[in-house]
Parts: structure tokens; sequence; C-alpha cells
């Protein structure tokens, strides 16, 4: 029997990442796919470069591997998972295992933005934060994790992440089953989410072909 699939979207900075590991909380024997370590190698372009790539458009990802392993974990096989450096903005030599799991999580800003990864998913989930809070978040996270400076950050936020967040996520709010405001924070909104993904269960259990 395939997992029950998960997808949790949202702009940058919404807090995916955290409304994911809260959720899984409720999941103990859960996976979790991350779209974020499928950023396109770029060992072909020198540093320099490589810090000027618009990381926030579909295009920086290499969504045929995301996606071939998205159905690999569907299928019950195990993964050896990309892992992205974002100090050196390509893919590390090491990969992370994930074994499939009864719940699979799916977390990205792009993990919606195609309609054969959306046929993947059993419930979809928009996390719906305002841009001034987007940009706090994301400040907090690239200074502290990745090494960046606050005025770099700021820089590409205006630049290249909020008109790819008008774009290209946005629009994906559409396709969602469940819209949540106030990102890893609502704990509510988290709550709801695992009620629904235990009535997807139950009613998986009942019609297992369904």
């Amino acid at each position: 029997m395939s997992p029950i699939t998960v997808a949790i979207t949202g702009g940058s900075g919404s807090g995916k990442s955290t409304f994911v590991a809260r959720l899984r909380e409720f999941f103990p024997d859960s996976a979790l796919l991350c779209a974020d370590d499928y950023y396109l190698p770029l060992d072909d372009k020198p540093p320099e470069q490589r810090a000027k790539v618009n990381f926030d458009a579909p295009e920086a990802m290499d969504l045929d591997l995301f996606y071939a392993d998205l159905c690999a974990l569907r299928c019950g096989q195990t993964i050896e998972c990309p892992v992205y450096d974002y100090t050196l903005h390509t893919r590390s030599p090491h990969t992370r295992t994930v074994h499939s799991a009864p719940v699979l999580f799916v977390e990205g800003l792009h993990a919606l933005y195609e309609k054969r990864l959306r046929e993947q998913y059993d419930l979809l989930i928009y996390l719906d934060v305002p841009e001034s809070e987007r940009l706090e978040r994301r400040l907090s996270r690239d200074i502290r994790l990745r090494g960046r400076d606050e005025r770099s950050v700021r820089e590409q936020f205006s630049a290249t992440v909020v008109p790819m967040h008008e774009r290209y996520v946005a629009p994906c709010k559409e396709y969602a089953h469940l819209v949540f405001t106030g990102g890893g924070q609502n704990r509510e909104a988290i709550r709801r989410a695992a009620d629904t993904i235990r009535e997807l269960q139950a009613r998986k259990q009942l019609c297992p072909s369904g």
C-alpha cells in the first residue's frame, strides 16, 4: 500500500520546515522529502557566478530527479537523496538515505509547481504568510545557517524572491486542499492537518486500492 503523501508549500520564509517538523511529531513513522535538496549542481560555474543564480525559480531545480525519487518512495523503495551545500551553492558529494514510510511528507517552494508532482499527493497544504513575516524569517535563516549578510539577503528577496513568489508559488494556493496562516507557529493548523491525515489513513485502510 502506497504511503499517504502530504505536500506542504508556501512562500520562502513561510515556516514550511517548522510546520512539517511539528506535524511529524504526530507521525513518528514518517519520511520526509525536501525539494530544497534538489537544486541543480553548479560545479561548472565559478563561485562568484553561482551566487547570482535565481534559486527561487523552478528552473534552478532538478525536478526530474525530484519526481523520480518521489515516485520511488511512493512505490515503497529507498532512495539516496542529494544534499545541497548552500555555502558553496552546489550539490554535496554526500547523499542522505530516505526510506519509504506509511506517511510521506514533501516540503518545498516548488513542490506543487508541476501537475505531475501534484498528482502524486493525497493532501496539499499551502502556508499563506505575509511578505513582511517571510522576509524576517528568511533573514534569520540565511544569516544564521547559510553564512549570508543582511544586505545580500534583503537585495535577493526584493530582486528574485518576491517576483518568483508572485509568479510561481502564490498561484499554487488554488490547488491546496488546506490553506493555513501563521506557518509553523499555528498549532491549531498543525492539529487540523494531523486529523486530516488520520482520516486519509483510515479511508485507505478501508479501501486500499482507492
